[in-house]
């Protein structure tokens, strides 16, 4: 259900924003994610209205938090994970190509349509997976590839598997001090991630300035 609500918002976003013409401003593509994040922070809301007997383990998740994942979860996370990365892995190469520029890439046979069609599956599929059993636990795929970018350049073939181990790492460093902070009480990982990714989204943002 997570990535049915995924695909549906970002159709949603893709539409609105004029994201399928390459004439369109991206500013407007960036109003229109506000504006279904809104909506959907309202609908989230409404939820937890409706539903008082669990609005406590709404609120966990909406916070992300690792707590409550046992083998339920899992059983869900390592097969969809697991074919995620191996799809991620193989578009690498070509998405080494479009670093080369669209018509380099097409001339060289890459369908440029169709590779993004595949990305945007593959990241619904690794996104929902991971958010329906942990919740929303913010800016790791904001910290985890530009902290391997940076090691390792814009060599996709690299960049994928070590972005996924590198924001595992951080998810698992956050819950740790998610937990000791204020023991016995447990903080939910995704404050910790928000603590340390606002500040590094504020440095990318003005570095690009």
């Amino acid at each position: 259900m997570t990535c049915i609500g995924g695909a549906l918002a970002w159709i949603t976003v893709f539409s609105l924003g004029g994201a399928w013409s390459p004439t369109t401003a991206q500013g407007r593509l960036v109003l229109a994610g506000v504006a279904v994040a809104a909506l959907c922070a309202a609908l989230t809301r409404l939820t937890v209205i409706l539903v008082e007997a669990q609005a406590q383990s709404v609120l966990n998740w909406l916070a992300g938090s690792l707590a409550n994942v046992g083998a339920e979860q899992l059983q869900l996370l390592w097969p969809c994970t697991l074919i995620g990365l191996v799809l991620a892995i193989a578009c690498a190469p070509r998405l080494n190509l479009i670093n080369l520029g669209e018509d380099a890439a097409r001339s060289l046979g890459v369908r440029i349509g169709s590779l993004r069609l595949l990305v945007f599956v593959v990241s619904l599929l690794l996104v929902g997976a991971s958010v329906c059993a942990v919740g929303p636990i913010a800016f790791v795929g904001l910290i985890a590839p530009n902290i391997a970018r940076q090691w390792l350049g814009n060599d996709y073939r690299w960049l994928v598997p070590i972005s996924a181990g590198l924001g595992a790492a951080i998810v698992l460093a956050s819950d740790l001090i998610s937990r000791a902070v204020a023991f016995p009480v447990e903080t939910p990982a995704g404050v910790v991630t928000a603590l340390i990714g606002a500040p590094f989204f504020l440095f990318l943002a003005r570095r690009a300035l």
